[in-house]
C-alpha cells in the first residue's frame, strides 16, 4: 500500500509563496524586456522624429539667436544613413531674402556623434543675394548678428575642430549675386554650373568651379552677360 503524506499548512504556504515569487520574477523579466525593446525602438526613430519636427522648431530657435531668421522646408536624418536638409532659407531682420540652400552628406549621425568630421562627398545647391550697404555692412552680416551680445570666450589652447574637417562638396546649381550700394555700379554675380571643393585635415582646401557671369543694374535684375569663369584655387591654412 502506498503512503500519502498530508501537507502541513507551513509547507503549503511555502509552495504557494515560491510559485508567486517565480511568477513575479517572470513578469519583471518580461517588463524589462519590453522596456528595453521600446527604448531601442525609440532611439532608432529619434532621427526620423527630429526630421519631422525640425521645420517647425528651426525658425523658433533661430529667431531668438540671430537678428535674422532661418527657415527649413524639410530634413531627413539617419543614425547610419545620409543626412539631408532641403530649402534652408536665411532672411534678414526685415524678412528680406539673403540666401537659400539645400545640402546633403553621406556622413551618418552615429559617426558625427562619435566625433568624426569626415563628411564624405557632400552636395550643395542654392542661391544667395549679398548686398553691401552704405555703412559697409552686408545683409548677410546683419542677418547673422547675434540677438544678444555673447560674452567673450577665452582662446582655445588646442587645435580648432575645423582643422579636423575633411571631405568634399559637390556644387550644383549655385547662383551668387553681389550688389554694392555703397560704391554704386552694377550688380555682379556667378552662376556655378558645376564645382568641387575638397577639404583636407589642417584647413587646406582645393576649389574648382565652372560657371557663367551675370550682371545688371541691381541684384534683382542681374542676368547672364555672356561671360564664363573658371576657378582653380588652393587654400592653405598654414600659408604653404
Amino acid at each position: 500500500m502506498s503512503e500519502h503524506r498530508a501537507k502541513t499548512p507551513d509547507s503549503t504556504g511555502s509552495e504557494v509563496g515560491a510559485k508567486t515569487l517565480a511568477r513575479r520574477k517572470r513578469r519583471h523579466r518580461r517588463i524589462a524586456l519590453v522596456a528595453g525593446l521600446l527604448l531601442v525602438v525609440l532611439i532608432a526613430i529619434v532621427p526620423t522624429i527630429a526630421g519631422w519636427v525640425a521645420p517647425a522648431i528651426v525658425p523658433r530657435v533661430t529667431r531668438g539667436a540671430f537678428a535674422g531668421s532661418i527657415e527649413l522646408r524639410s530634413a531627413s536624418l539617419s543614425w547610419f544613413g545620409p543626412q539631408r536638409a532641403e530649402g534652408v532659407v536665411l532672411r534678414d531682420q526685415h524678412g528680406d531674402f539673403v540666401a537659400q540652400a539645400s545640402v546633403s552628406t553621406p556622413a551618418s549621425l552615429f559617426s558625427l556623434v562619435g566625433g568624426s568630421l569626415d563628411l564624405g562627398e557632400s552636395t550643395l545647391r542654392g542661391r544667395a543675394t549679398i548686398v553691401r550697404f552704405e555703412d559697409g555692412t552686408t545683409n548677410l552680416q546683419r542677418a547673422l548678428t547675434p540677438a544678444r551680445p555673447s560674452p567673450p570666450t577665452p582662446p582655445s589652447a588646442g587645435p580648432s575642430p575645423v582643422s579636423r574637417l575633411k571631405g568634399s562638396v559637390r556644387v550644383n546649381e549655385l547662383a551668387i549675386t553681389y550688389e554694392d550700394r555703397a560704391a554704386g555700379g552694377p550688380a555682379v554675380g556667378l552662376e556655378v554650373a558645376e564645382g568641387l571643393v575638397t577639404i583636407a585635415p589642417g584647413g587646406n582646401a582645393e576649389l574648382r568651379l565652372r560657371g557663367r557671369s551675370v550682371s545688371g543694374e541691381s541684384a534683382a535684375l542681374a542676368a547672364r552677360d555672356g561671360g564664363t569663369l573658371l576657378v582653380d584655387a588652393r587654400v592653405s591654412a598654414r600659408g604653404n
